[in-house]
């Protein structure tokens, strides 16, 4: 037996039949991680807060936007004024840019561990090239939607059900001479977008197979020992075990809010998803609502990857991943997903290979760009020189300078010029002089 077979082996006897976000399972499932790592890696639990119902941030929202419709049908403006509402609460939770709902919503305790980089970074060596974070979660989903292009997102079946009472209800503000024609469509569209959004809200548990897998813990594990024994030159690895993984990412969150400006740069996160259930893929997109496509870094590890023979398929993943939480925080990130085939040792060693070539291609890339950095800073780029003005462009060297504007100037006369004395026109008398009066 392996070393890889051992770690699974263990794991999977300490899965507990909940290993959900928040609850006693996913921390006997850190305790286990720990103890599979041996007394020789360093570790440590660092506590957070997390929201660990995802389920009930998409219901909310999906509430907010009928209570809005229903309100419509007699207060148009109240109604539309909560869909605006329920419109940025969807934007904000769908996209994970800035989750309005979430700061009213219940946080529960909950555990990262964190297992630092072992070795010569820690004795003060020399400093490293990059960063590379190794993630994988510690919980399993609560509620997974199904298949299918737009089943994947549910908040797209959300949206345009908000869509189209807005649009009704934006009609009506409008036009309330037309309430009596409008007031029945209303109705309608009312039921329809209730029946779209129950749509999107149907979620089924995830599959047997999924609620025991710990096949991305034992390949991150596996993974870690095996760069303590061959590191990478140049490179920061750290292994993380997300608390809430499955859930919003707030484990990754806040280690990330906690090291990322300590971190030497380039940071790259590259997480594990069940990557021991064939077939293994990249998801080079993410998000509930709308593909989140990540930095063209981990993406083109991929395609060297293809280069070299090693075709790895790319996917558009609607479930989001500790992935995603780093795009969103500006970073560099990559998620290796599993497929629905159950999970066996050896999709978790082809795995473990496909993670360790990737860290090793991102490491001689880093050390590439120092070598090679004289060389690019000494290259002269081109300067362009401005056009030179025409001549009767240029001003007058000797010209006076201008007078500065008067801030109050005369008011302008606006009773025209004084009129013109007219001579005058009246028929002249001739009188007699004196010379003809003697």
């Amino acid at each position: 037996m392996d070393r890889l077979e051992d770690i699974h082996r263990k794991l999977s006897a300490s899965a507990s039949t909940d290993r959900t976000a928040g609850s006693e399972g996913e921390r006997q499932m850190l305790d286990a991680v720990r103890s599979v790592l041996g007394p020789d890696i360093h570790t440590r639990s660092e506590g957070l807060v997390a929201h660990t119902r995802p389920h009930l941030v998409m219901g909310f929202v999906a509430a907010a936007l009928l209570v809005g419709g229903l309100l419509g049908v007699w207060f148009p403006k109240v109604g539309l004024f909560l869909l605006i509402g329920g419109a940025i609460g969807l934007v904000g939770e769908g996209t994970g840019r800035f989750p309005v709902v979430r700061w009213w919503m219940p946080r529960w305790p909950a555990y990262n561990l964190v297992v630092p980089p072992q070795g010569e970074w820690n004795r003060g060596g020399d400093a490293p090239l990059g960063t590379v974070i190794l993630s994988t979660p510690l919980d399993v989903p609560r509620y997974r939607p199904p298949g299918g292009r737009w089943l994947k997102r549910p908040y797209r079946l959300i949206t345009v059900a908000g869509t189209l009472l807005g649009a009704m209800l934006f009609l009506r503000v409008l036009s309330a001479q037309l309430d009596e024609v409008l007031v029945p469509i209303y109705w309608v569209v009312l039921a329809l977008s209730a029946v779209i959004m129950g749509i999107g809200l149907v979620v089924r548990s995830p599959d047997v197979e999924e609620l025991q897998d710990v096949s991305g813990l034992a390949s991150t594990a596996d993974l870690l020992l095996r760069l303590r024994r061959s590191p990478v030159e140049g490179l920061q690895v750290w292994g993380l075990f997300t608390a809430a993984g499955c859930a919003h990412q707030d484990g990754m969150r806040a280690f990330l809010a906690l090291r990322a400006h300590n971190l030497p740069g380039p940071l790259f996160v590259l997480s594990l998803n069940h990557v021991g259930r064939p077939v293994l893929k990249a998801a080079v997109s993410e998000g509930p609502l709308v593909p989140q496509h990540h930095r063209p870094t981990g993406p083109s590890l991929v395609e060297r990857l293809s280069w070299a023979g090693l075709h790895l398929p790319r996917t558009d993943q609607g479930t989001p991943t500790d992935a995603r939480a780093a795009l969103n925080l500006g970073h560099r990130a990559l998620s290796l997903v599993g497929g629905q085939e159950p999970s066996s040792i050896s999709g978790m060693r082809y795995a473990v290979h496909v993670a360790d070539l990737m860290l090793r291609w991102f490491g001689e890339d880093l050390r590439r760009v120092a070598t090679e950095r004289p060389v690019v800073e000494s290259i002269e780029q081109p300067t362009v020189e401005e056009p030179e003005a025409a001549p009767e462009a240029r001003e007058p060297q000797d010209r006076p300078a201008r007078r500065p504007l008067d801030p109050f100037p005369p008011a302008p006369d606006r009773r025209g010029p004084p009129p013109v004395p007219q001579e005058d026109q009246s028929p002249s008398v001739d009188r007699p002089s004196e010379d003809d009066e003697d």
